[in-house]
């Protein structure tokens, strides 16, 4: 062997390594700085950019006919109705797509006539805008505004099948609460002593509204989570096909979560306001089978929640679609259809001669006749039927139920035979409830919603492996790659995210922000079964055994 500093091992094995461990590095972040896109001339009296808060309270608006005694007519006035704090149905509004929807029709209509007309809303009760929005203008002397709007009932205003959903009309007020003043944004900004609570809530909302005002989609309207449009998901994704389940009737979708934080001096790089941006995936169900707008073939491009090649009701195994479900089956098949919303649809094959030639003196061509035969109800859920005793929201079949139709007892596969010309496929299958009566399974398709039950095996090794797939470096790749997406995304009103945080002299850096980091030790963590790997940065924890698993209480 060599001697002692000949810089070789002992016995001649090769050099030996004396490079000493190096102690930091720098990384990247996901987080982007916040910054100001310009200093205002004037930030201590009011300023352009200073954001106003206001309380927002929705009302529904009721059309009532009124009888005029002496003239025997009736005229149609609308009448404003307040939606109680303890209201049921309040709280549903709420907890839907509704909110969004009418604040999203207001900032159209609004924008349409003064581009300079700007709005942000955190889905409840609270909306902000620059002091210099088109919107501070219309301010009462009592400090509210009002809005009087129409919106689709049951999807949004570009849903291929808009066309075929009824509107509603909503009255809004907007209260003017509290300001804050842009001189303390900027002073949090640049990492100055000031409390950040309050502005850190401001920041979310904004940063959240212009996502979802911006086209990206909320699968839940709590979560700061928003996710890609359905054509930029193959993109998002990162693959050629979406994920599937087994089934076919979910994809796996990407999106991403944005949140402020404030920082002092002495902490991250010089202190001041970043854009925190984590990338997620969600299964979501899907309500076309393409991303087309071809109406062609309903059956093949909108899926059913009736599946005879596979038997199953809304997820639920069935033995045979030949013979009615027992009671057990039943119940399994109620339980799963009360956790979903679904869309009903089928089409008139027998025509009306005299509503047809109606329609033609009014001046609808063919087309719009054939259109008309197709029916659709968009957002069903199951619902008792008072009339029934007791009330059930489900019935074995469609040959089981009968009732009076032109004075001759009738079930309800005659029914839709006699009246509309349709066959029924699966004629053994149960009837549903929803509010406009009662309907044949095979009627049911699949909403677009977060998927309920994404507890499959494959469902889950999926959003596994495209975790482990965008992890390390890859992962900050796909954090940069899905940030310039969603700032550029632009909606119909021409607003990307970018040009909405303009508005408020707000802009977030297209680089992510880098910092000088110690270098420790790699923990050694041991699972029952296997030591956890560490691979590109993260450790894989597919297929890990815990050896103490926590109990989970449901």
């Amino acid at each position: 062997g060599g001697g002692d500093g000949d810089g070789y091992h002992q016995g001649g094995r090769g050099p030996r390594d004396n490079t000493p461990r190096p102690t930091e590095c720098e990384v990247m972040t996901n987080h982007n700085k916040l910054d100001i896109v310009m200093d205002p001339v004037n930030v201590e009296g009011p300023c352009d950019y200073d954001i106003f808060r206001f309380k927002v309270e929705f009302k529904n608006v009721r059309r009532v006919a009124v009888n005029d005694p002496e003239t025997g007519t009736d005229t149609v006035n609308f009448e404003e109705q307040e939606m109680r704090a303890d209201d049921k149905s309040k709280k549903r509004f709420f907890s839907g797509p509704m909110p969004w929807r009418v604040i999203k029709k207001i900032i159209t209509e609004q924008r349409e006539k003064d581009s300079n007309f700007i709005l942000d809303y955190d889905g409840a009760e609270l909306a902000v805008a620059p002091r210099h929005s088109s919107l501070n203008g219309q301010i009462t002397e009592n400090g509210t505004i009002h809005f009087r709007v129409r919106v689709k009932a049951d999807c949004e205003e570009d849903d291929p099948e808009a066309n075929k959903v009824r509107e509603r009309s909503f009255a809004v007020s907007l209260t003017k609460t509290t300001e804050v003043p842009f001189s303390q944004i900027m002073n949090a900004i640049r990492g100055g002593n000031t409390s950040t609570e309050y502005l850190t809530m401001i920041i979310n909302l904004i940063l959240k509204s212009s996502a979802k005002l911006s086209g990206m989609i909320l699968l839940d309207p709590r979560s700061p989570t928003v996710y890609f449009p359905l054509t930029e998901q193959e993109r998002m994704i990162g693959r050629r096909g979406l994920p599937e389940a087994r089934d076919g009737t979910s994809n796996l979708i990407a999106g991403v979560s944005q949140t402020a934080a404030f920082t002092k001096n002495e902490q991250i790089g010089s202190g001041g306001a970043f854009v925190v941006t984590q990338t997620k995936v969600n299964w979501a169900d899907k309500e076309y089978w393409r991303l087309s707008d071809n109406h062609d073939d309903d059956r093949n491009w909108i899926p059913l929640l009736l599946n005879g090649r596979n038997p199953r009701i809304a997820g639920v195994p069935i033995i045979s679609t030949e013979q009615p479900l027992d009671k057990d089956t039943i119940n399994l098949v109620e339980k799963a259809l009360a956790k979903i919303r679904f869309n009903i649809r089928y089409t008139i094959i027998k025509s009306d001669a005299e509503r047809d030639k109606a329609m033609r003196a009014r001046g609808k061509t063919q087309a719009e006749i054939e259109d008309s035969r197709r029916k659709v109800f968009k957002d069903q859920g199951i619902s008792k039927d008072i009339n029934q005793d007791p009330h059930v929201r489900i019935m074995r079949s469609a040959r089981d139920y009968t009732f009076k139709w032109n004075d001759i007892d009738i079930t309800v596969s005659e029914y839709y035979l006699q009246k509309y010309g349709i066959q029924l496929q699966y004629p053994n299958m149960p009837i549903v409830h929803v509010k406009k009566g009662w309907f044949p399974a095979e009627f049911l398709h699949q909403k677009f919603a977060r998927s309920n039950d994404a507890n499959d095996r494959d469902m889950i090794d999926q959003v596994l492996r495209y975790y482990d797939g965008h992890a390390g470096s890859a992962l900050m790749q796909d954090v940069i790659e899905k940030r310039r997406t969603l700032l550029n995304q632009i909606r119909a009103d021409g607003l990307s995210l970018a040009s909405r945080l303009n508005f408020y002299n707000l802009r977030i850096s297209d680089d992510p922000t880098c910092l000088k980091a110690k270098i420790i030790q790699t923990p050694a963590i041991k699972f029952r079964n296997e030591r956890a790997q560490l691979r590109d940065g993260d450790f894989n924890l597919k297929d890990a055994i815990f050896s103490k698993p926590a109990a989970l209480n449901s």
